[in-house]
Order: C-alpha cells, then sequence, then structure tokens
C-alpha cells in the first residue's frame, strides 16, 4: 500500500503546475464567463467531452441512469481509467495498450459527440446552446450562420 502512494504522490508532483494551472483556469472561467469549457465560451457550442463531470459525479453516486444521459461515454472513460489506475499504481506498470484503449475510447467519445449534435443538439443541458459566448458577441452574423444549420 505504501508504494501506491508514493507512486500517486509522485505523479502529483510531477503534475503539479498543470494542476495549479487548471484551478486557476477554473477560476477565472467562472468568474468571467460562469462556465469551465473553452470550446462553450468561444463558440456557445458544447464540446465532444459535454456533460462528462456531470456524469461522472452521477456515476460515482450509481446514478447509472442519468450518467447516461449527461454523456454516454463516461462509462468508457470510467473502463479506461480503472485500467490505468490498476497499471500505473497497483502493479507499478506502464499502461497496457495505452494507444490503442485511449484511442478508441476518444474515437467512441467524438462518435457520441456527432450523434448528439446531429439528433439531440439544441435540448437541455448538458446539449444546449449558450448565447452569451465571445463569437456571437464579437460577430453578430454569427448566430445566423449556425441557425442555417440548427434551429437555434
Amino acid at each position: 500500500m505504501k508504494k501506491i502512494w508514493g507512486r500517486i504522490w509522485e505523479d502529483l508532483k510531477d503534475i503539479r503546475w498543470v494542476i495549479l494551472s487548471l484551478c486557476l483556469y477554473w477560476l477565472a472561467a467562472r468568474i468571467w464567463f460562469h462556465n469551465f469549457c473553452p470550446m462553450v465560451i468561444l463558440t456557445g457550442l458544447p464540446c465532444p467531452g459535454c456533460g462528462m463531470t456531470r456524469a461522472a459525479l452521477k456515476l460515482a453516486t450509481f446514478q447509472f441512469a442519468a450518467a447516461w444521459n449527461y454523456n454516454p461515454a463516461i462509462y468508457l472513460w470510467a473502463l479506461w481509467g480503472i485500467h490505468a489506475v490498476r497499471y500505473r499504481y497497483i502493479k507499478g506498470e506502464r499502461i497496457a495498450h495505452k494507444n490503442l484503449t485511449l484511442g478508441v475510447v476518444l474515437v467512441v467519445t467524438l462518435a457520441v459527440y456527432c450523434y448528439r449534435m446531429a439528433g439531440v443538439f439544441p435540448a437541455e443541458g448538458p446539449m444546449a446552446y449558450r448565447y452569451d459566448n465571445f463569437l456571437a458577441n464579437l460577430f453578430p452574423g454569427y448566430k445566423i450562420l449556425l441557425k442555417k444549420i440548427w434551429p437555434l
């Protein structure tokens, strides 16, 4: 058990500046834009990971249907996370087939996103359009262009 905690601590030390940067970004984005996602802030459109944090929280509290509704790809991400933790922390080895397995999860996440953008967007959260986005404020024709693609 001591080895596992040692590996976790080493990884946290290695990425401490990334963690600090993300915390500062989160704080700034919440204060100025009332959102975290850079794609939503910039374009108003949901990103491929839209709803993933909420889905992870629902999955962690055993609310499986709610997790699926927020983002079905969360189940693959959770499995990949378990796989990664098993290899990196428990076994102390490199993550087996990391590029292949992560690539499959990313492709499925993008496929889910395309399906949701074609069949669900714009709907209730998380697949909703944010009207107060940067591009819409900068270019008045941006909303008109999007309305030709999706009925906002």
